[in-house]
């Protein structure tokens, strides 16, 4: 059973919740109905609050959506339910300002709160950046003396897709910008005596992710800093691929000892975040860990001997492997999505030594194949015989042989731990005891070594969970995008409900479906805005036109 230690945050409440310190790791979510919309609204934090969210956040685009805040507590008083609200602001720091008067915590942006995006390319001397910074002050001062006033808290929200001209001009598109697009936020709080803050560094893809949140752990270190952090994959998509995405970025993170609260954001019914949520960190407690990451290590560059077995190169320079093992292989057995497919009884011939076989008395005495089984994964054991095997001058290619589940909690732990040791370099290969596509624990090994970008069996979906910005039916379009798309393999796809952060937080897309208005959808190539304002019911045919277009449409057969 996993240890409950964990990175030492100072205590925010937020409302009659306590996130950080020795407070459990909270759960979050957000509504996908037009705040004005009170049935509807109603009705979502009814199901959040019966699902166990213990945090909601509601889209604040105007307004109106302010005036609607108080009549939405109206109505959650009425029904019972005293869950948080959180005021989620983009663009408009006076919405920032009016909302605290009405919620228990405001969300802002960093990159967009007191600044436009204009795309500029320009260089800053010392002088205008410290200019900059004093603009930001100054535009940030009257919501700092309004959270004092009622006493709320904050949330800075750095995206990955929205940082401001500022910082990309210094620090670039990187997990160090978003760190220091808070930090340029949190020194102000500070300055000004405020400190009820909690920290958030979400991006699509969950490797710049992981890398955000332990840059902004190392940075606010230095600095004597120690606010709470709320984790989550943004636009994570839906199925199996927004969560082991989620179960990645925010798993891995949590066996580091990093994250006080989470969000797994699913282009689904916002009630199916809170399970999504529940099982990852269910799952991470299922494994054993006695020490957590919190010193913070860039990525691994671990690499061992290259070994051959039975037509297999592993380990070295070689790509990462997945093979497969079936009750009988014919000679021209489709290996696809596998390196290697052995039947049933050349496995049972196969000798790999297990590294519960190895102990500090009996220690690794040559450059093999030390295979680690699912369900004794044990990242401390593993990283000790890595140091083990360093000091007597070996390099072991570790395998995980994995034991087929069904059960979700599992899965997403394993996604966690096996995420944490593929991203190290740690581990160079997975062997699947089953070749039928449709296990769940297939599928997840699949979606895992895409997330993970080691390998690439389809297209990627970078697709968001919907707000009350979404003038249209995004669940329906995520399924109908995919369900013409998915054979494209690599091809990167971007589904946003609206330009809060699409064409930013799918920077790296090939292809971009982003809302534009009502029943309105705008196509983009790259971040290019190419087609504007399509009518939703026509916009998926133009999309495919799209990658027809550009030369990376293939017919089903031809990927097969």
């Amino acid at each position: 059973m996993q240890s409950e230690i964990r990175r030492v945050s100072r205590v925010v409440r937020i409302g009659n919740v306590l996130v950080g310190g020795k407070e459990p790791i909270r759960f979050q979510s957000m509504l996908t109905s037009d705040t004005c919309d009170l049935p509807k609204v109603i009705e979502e934090v009814e199901g959040l609050f019966q699902a166990g969210c213990e945090i909601i956040r509601v889209t604040v685009p105007n307004h109106k959506s302010v005036e609607a805040l108080p009549k939405i507590r109206k109505l959650m008083v009425n029904q019972g339910i005293n869950t948080p609200l959180v005021a989620d602001i983009h663009f408009n720091p006076q919405l920032a300002i009016n909302a605290a008067e009405f919620v228990e915590k405001v969300r802002i942006n960093p990159g967009n709160y007191a600044d436009k995006k204009r795309f500029e390319i320009r260089e800053y001397s010392e002088a205008q950046y410290q200019e900059e910074l004093q603009r930001l002050e100054e535009k940030l001062l009257p919501l700092i003396k309004q959270l004092q006033k009622y006493d709320r808290s904050l949330r800075i929200g750095t995206n990955h897709g929205s940082l401001s001209d500022r910082v990309m001009n210094r620090f670039g598109d990187t997990p160090e910008g978003m760190a220091e697009s808070a930090m340029e936020f949190l020194r102000i709080l500070e300055k000004h005596q405020y400190f009820e803050t909690v920290i958030s560094m979400k991006a699509s893809n969950p490797i710049v992710m992981r890398a955000a949140y332990q840059e902004i752990v190392r940075k606010m270190d230095l600095e004597g800093m120690n606010y709470p952090l709320h984790l989550g994959v943004t636009e994570a998509g839906n199925g199996i691929d927004g969560r082991v995405k989620s179960a990645l970025g925010i798993g891995s993170l949590l066996l580091d000892g990093i994250g006080d609260t989470i969000r797994v954001s699913l282009t689904e019914p916002a009630t199916n975040e809170i399970p999504a949520a529940r099982s990852i960190l269910n799952g991470i407690k299922r494994f054993p860990r006695k020490t957590v990451l919190i010193q913070i290590k860039k990525q691994s560059n671990n690499i061992s001997n290259e070994i051959e077995i039975d037509g297999i190169k592993l380990g070295g320079e070689s790509p990462f492997r997945l093979m497969g093992i079936a009750d009988f292989v014919l000679e021209d057995f489709p290996s696809e999505p596998f390196d290697k497919v052995w039947n049933q009884k050349e496995w049972e011939s196969e000798i790999f030594p297990n590294l519960h076989s190895f102990d500090s008395r009996n220690p690794i005495t040559g450059n093999k194949v030390i295979l680690v089984e699912s369900d004794e994964l044990d990242i401390d054991r593993i990283h000790k015989y890595i140091k083990i095997s360093d000091t007597n001058g070996f390099e072991p290619v570790f395998l995980v042989k994995l034991s087929l589940t069904k059960d979700e909690d599992e899965l997403m732990g394993l996604a966690a731990n096996l995420g944490v040791l593929i991203l190290e370099n740690v581990v160079q290969g997975l062997i699947v005891p089953t070749t039928n596509p449709n296990d769940p624990m297939l599928e997840m090994i699949l979606s895992l070594l895409q997330a993970a970008r080691v390998k690439t069996y389809k297209a990627d979906f970078i697709s968001c969970p919907s707000c009350g910005r979404t003038h249209f039916d995004l669940q329906a379009a995520t399924a109908k995008i995919k369900m013409k798309t998915e054979h494209l393999k690599g091809v990167k796809i971007g589904i946003m409900g609206c330009v809060v952060n699409g064409p930013g937080e799918m920077a790296d897309a090939d292809f971009g479906y982003v809302g534009s208005g009502f029943g309105k959808i705008s196509l983009y190539k790259g971040q290019n805005c190419v087609r504007k304002n399509i009518p939703e019911e026509k916009a998926v045919d133009y999309l495919v036109e799209l990658i027809q277009e550009h030369g990376m449409w293939q017919n089903h057969t031809e990927t097969t």
